[in-house]
């Protein structure tokens, strides 16, 4: 294990340099000018270009290239044009909100998605079975922020029992320690402030999950039902054992395992997916910095984002693999 584990960390450390070497040359062909952008519009050409020397923009590519991967090793991100602060500094401030929403994004593909496909394998072919995957197409085939805008009308706009942006009410920022509101609430216990951040998850958490929810349902039945379609399940019936006992106990263990692997990717897919539902519900996360960035052509702060969800999205994809052996002993590494 020690071994597959080490061999893997090899391969994600070429994975990040690749990506930023990829992420690094495209960013130097986005439109516009960072040195003007961070100067302003009253500055002059001068310092404009006092500016660019500054930040090394007049140096070659391929020198600007080989010092960043540089610091990088040294763990210096860089310096934000936008925000004028290091983007370690940046990361470490707007990933918490990212990592709060996607775990309750994740919290809920897990508490409805595994049921709902259970449920969809038992009742296989019936009115439940055909309901729930028309509910799983639409779900998937519906752009998250489409229907963030819908739950906004829906429960800010005509019931008005939700909020429709931000993390938390006005006055109510729990003490800070991870950054995270509901973890800090619960900490500090601040019930105050933990029913206020509840409230302003489920909008966004639910417009994150809704494709996810739908990808694992699906995975979960049809994983379920090969697995119901086993000799050992036909025993385990032969012996008069009830049908939740052989589904839920002899069954579902090995169904679980390609699952798993779908709710790992989903992760990655939920990370990546919140950038749209940042912007829609005005979300202080890694989505909307990434965003902000973008249209400021902040180069150093679109390569942090980059790096940190590569990691991240490795990082899972591992667990999972781990996982794996752990769920299915037979799995040799």
């Amino acid at each position: 294990m020690s071994k597959y584990i080490i061999r893997r960390l090899i391969f994600l450390t070429i994975t990040l340099i690749g990506v930023l070497t990829i992420t690094f040359f495209l960013s130097r062909v986005l439109p516009g000018d960072p040195a003007r952008l961070a100067a302003g519009t009253r500055a002059g050409p001068e310092q404009v270009e006092a500016l660019r020397r500054s930040l090394g923009l007049d140096r070659p590519l391929v020198e600007q290239y080989v010092r960043y991967i540089t610091s990088v090793i040294r763990g210096d991100l860089g310096m934000s044009i936008r925000t004028r602060r290091p983007v370690r500094v940046d990361l470490i401030e707007y990933f918490p909100a990212t990592v709060e929403l996607t775990v309750f994004a994740t919290f809920l593909c897990v508490l409805l998605g595994i049921p709902l496909g259970i449920l969809s394998a038992i009742r296989q072919e019936t009115v439940v079975d055909h309901i729930l995957r028309v509910v799983a197409v639409a779900a998937v085939s519906m752009p998250s922020f489409w229907l963030g805008l819908l739950l906004q009308l829906v429960f800010f706009r005509w019931l008005g029992i939700l909020p429709a942006t931000g993390r938390i009410g006005l006055g109510f920022r729990p003490t800070h320690i991870t950054g995270m509101y509901v973890l800090d609430s619960i900490i500090t216990q601040n019930w105050v402030a933990l029913g206020s951040s509840l409230k302003h998850l489920v909008l966004p958490a639910t417009a994150l999950a809704a494709g996810s929810i739908a990808q694992i349902s699906r995975m979960m039945r049809s994983s379920l039902l090969d697995v119901l379609s086993h000799d050992y399940v036909r025993t385990a019936r032969a012996k008069g054992l009830r049908e939740s006992t052989v589904v839920l106990k002899h069954a579902l263990r090995n169904a679980l395992l390609p699952t798993l692997t779908v709710i790992g990717l989903q992760i990655g897919v939920l990370l990546s997916g919140a950038v749209p539902v940042e912007v829609v519900f005005s979300w202080p996360g890694i989505g909307l910095y990434a965003v902000q960035s973008i249209v400021f052509v902040d180069f150093m702060a679109i390569l942090g984002v980059t790096l940190l969800m590569t990691i991240v999205y490795s990082g899972m994809n591992l667990i999972v693999d781990v996982l794996y052996g752990v769920l299915d002993p037979r799995i040799q590494y």
